[in-house]
């Protein structure tokens, strides 16, 4: 799975093999998409033709919430609700633990949250969090983990080492279960463990070696918030290493959302409005948004939910001369052919 191919020092140069989108190159950065989607207007098929990415990273937590893990499952998983044929690693829901820290309760069996779009109570273990990933199908999960806010006090950063050892211990044991299931999305998908300790080397390398025990694909090294002590980062050089990612590409562009050849056009400048037609809200609905420099096609879950038109009060329909709608019969919309006039 991960080969390494030249070290020099403590640097390290290698390549893995994911069950999507086959070779990734390491070093590697790891675009951002939390909730399935590239922030700036990206098109999931821009990532590999004009980025060149590599390997896509989305939240578990993020996308439980919304459109559900369920949802993305009868999609067909990730890959085919983002239509992104590349690797997807995905977040354990383990940050949200640290980000989330007013509004969560941790215990030995899990982490309760309160949603912070509307207050109602999610609990997630390690356990939860597989099936979230196992349903997600993506070809990296992270295992669930607790990330200490830094400093830490040295005791509370050893209690949380140890409740995290224990769990990675439940997810490596709901991981293989999951995988063996007949529809499972993605049975190839991989498990990497988490290291964690906060700034205290001693910790840092004490669970590095407990977690090394469990069979794990690849190993994280978490709580990289602040600059940390990296001498050990390199210990375990024959795994997969992920060390974080973040990021993401800024834009904005006038766009027009296109479903099935029905087109509710919205003509505001500089801005990225993106939103489903009233009769183009099916729950495999695919669309395609004309920009400036091309065409990004993206998919709605909207209107599963939502039956409601989507055209904002006050804004007019654009039509064509012959007074059909703008795109209508899969054609471009013309809004703004002519020198002059406001549109796409």
């Amino acid at each position: 799975m991960f080969k390494v191919i030249k070290m020099q020092g403590k640097a390290r140069r290698g390549v893995f093999t994911c069950a999507h989108g086959g070779q990734v190159q390491t070093p590697v950065f790891m675009n951002v998409g939390t909730q399935a989607a590239i922030k700036g207007g990206v098109s999931a098929l821009d990532l590999k033709e004009q980025l060149g990415t590599q390997i896509e990273l989305s939240n578990t937590y993020h996308l439980h919430l919304r459109p559900g893990d369920d949802v993305v499952r009868q999609l067909g998983g990730l890959h085919k609700f983002m239509r992104w044929d590349g690797p997807i690693l995905t977040d354990s829901g383990g940050f949200q633990v640290f980000s989330l820290a007013g509004l969560r309760k941790i215990s030995e069996e899990g982490v309760t949250f309160a949603s912070h779009l509307d207050g109602h109570r999610i609990f997630m273990g390690p356990e939860e969090s597989m099936r979230i990933q196992s349903n997600l199908g993506s070809d990296i999960a992270m295992a669930f983990d607790e990330c200490v806010e830094n400093p830490a006090p040295y005791d509370y950063a050893k209690a949380s080492c140890e409740r995290t050892l224990r769990w990675l211990a439940r997810c490596k044991a709901e991981h293989d279960r999951l995988n063996a299931l007949p529809d499972t999305i993605n049975p190839r998908q991989l498990l990497f463990g988490i290291n964690q300790g906060a700034t205290y080397a001693d910790l840092r390398i004490w669970h590095m070696q407990q977690i090394a025990k469990i069979d794990c694909d690849g190993f994280a090294i978490g709580g990289l918030q602040e600059v940390e002590d990296s001498d050990h980062q390199n210990d375990h050089h024959d795994r997969g290493t992920h060390a974080g990612a973040g990021g993401g590409t800024g834009g904005s562009c006038c766009v027009c959302d296109v479903k099935h050849g029905n087109v509710t056009p919205f003509l505001q400048t500089a801005t990225i409005i993106l939103n489903p037609t009233r009769f183009g809200k099916r729950f495999y609905t695919r669309s395609a948004s004309f920009l400036l420099y091309g065409c990004c096609h993206h998919r709605s879950h909207r209107g599963h939910r939502d039956q409601r038109g989507s055209r904002p009060r006050g804004v007019p329909e654009v039509r064509h001369r012959s007074g059909r709608h703008a795109g209508s019969a899969g054609r471009r919309p013309a809004a703004s052919r002519q020198e002059g006039q406001e549109g796409c």
